[in-house]
Order: structure tokens, then sequence, then C-alpha cells
């Protein structure tokens, strides 16, 4: 007589095992499932939408703004080339303009004496 291979000496031990094994692969995974799903949804409804088209109460308004701005602007060699402050500067894209308000230019020229300028408003395009 041969002597049983080790699956048949365990006999229906071994296939109960086997079966708990698969099972507890099985509802890993599901749950793996679950949570990846559950966080892709909470995910996505916390997110803020995509706005498609400007609304219309904000047609019209300023894109971006400043108040009290300075905007300095150096050469390559480091030297100051000019210093723009304005009180109130607004940017509206739809009409690609700035609009400043009491801007105050003053342009460096090395070598000469800066040249200031002021205005009530301005305009850059």
């Amino acid at each position: 007589m041969s002597e049983p291979s080790g699956a048949d000496r365990d006999g229906p031990a071994a296939a109960s095992r086997a079966g708990r094994s698969n099972r507890s692969w099985i509802m890993l995974v599901l749950v793996v499932v679950i949570a990846g799903t559950a966080l892709l949804v909470v995910d996505r409804s916390d997110a803020p939408g995509v706005p498609t088209a400007v609304p219309e109460a904000r047609e019209g308004e300023a894109d971006f703004f400043m108040e009290r701005a300075v905007v300095t602007q150096y050469r390559a060699d480091g030297t100051l080339e000019y210093r723009l402050t304005s009180d109130d500067v607004r940017h509206f894209e739809r009409d690609a303009i700035t609009r400043l308000a009491q801007p105050r230019l003053t342009l460096h020229d090395p070598g000469r004496a800066p040249w200031q300028m002021r205005a009530a408003t301005g305009t850059l395009r």
C-alpha cells in the first residue's frame, strides 16, 4: 500500500482552511474597493466646481486688484529702472485694461536725475 499524500492525510480540515483563506482574500479585496470608492466620492463632493462661464453678476468686475500698490522694476545689472505706486489698481481681463488711481511713476536713468510723473488716474493697456 502506498502512503496517502498530504492533501489526503489532512482531508476535510485542509479543504476548510483553503476555503477560509480564499474568503479572507475576497473580503479584503472588497473592503479595499469599497474604501477606495468612498474616498473618491467624498473627494469629488468636496471639490468646488470649475466655472465654465463668468456669472453675469461678476461681468465687468475687476479680475484682480491691489490697494496701495508699489511696483518696482530693476535692470539686469541690478540698478533701479522705475517705481510705480498707486492708491488703487484694478485689472479687467475682458477689456485687457488696468486702471490706476493716483498713480505716481518715477523713472530712473543712470547718470541723470529721475523723472517723476503724477496723475489723478491712469490706464495701462
